[in-house]
């Protein structure tokens, strides 16, 4: 009879072990390919980002968050355009996001390759804290 109790428990214990292990597994979201940490400090129409390579090994949107934003202007207001860089011919831009200090996200990409974003407003902007995901 002790033998069967502890069967039973080891048993139960071997179940509640799964389960938390795959429960743990379904709730940790998808890693990225790649972050970056920077800042933008008194950009002006035009100005670009440094490149990033997305070799497009996950499902994770290519986006762009900031915070700690100031402005020559009166409110914060930063269009940005997504560009893969091509050798050769025009760079083709995913479609400009306007980013009020929050998150810009162009969505997952389809193709690989080196990826920039270029500033078009017409005020000059700084982000203390700008991150990079893709």
């Amino acid at each position: 009879m002790a033998r069967i109790r502890t069967d039973v428990r080891r048993n139960v214990a071997v179940v509640a072990a799964l389960t938390a292990a795959a429960t743990f597994a379904s709730s940790v979201p998808a890693l990225a390919e790649g972050s970056r940490a920077t800042v933008i400090s008194g950009w002006g129409y035009g100005k670009e980002s440094q490149r990033w390579y997305d070799g497009r090994r996950d499902q994770v949107s290519t986006r762009v968050a900031l915070e700690g934003c100031s402005t020559d202007g009166t409110s914060f207001s930063a269009p940005f355009v997504l560009y893969r860089a091509v050798d050769l011919r025009p760079d083709p831009d995913y479609g400009s996001r306007a980013n009020t200090c929050n998150v810009s996200n162009w969505g997952t990409m389809t193709t690989a390759g080196n990826f920039y974003f270029k500033y078009t407003g017409t005020r000059v902007i700084s982000a203390r804290d700008v991150g990079i995901y893709w």
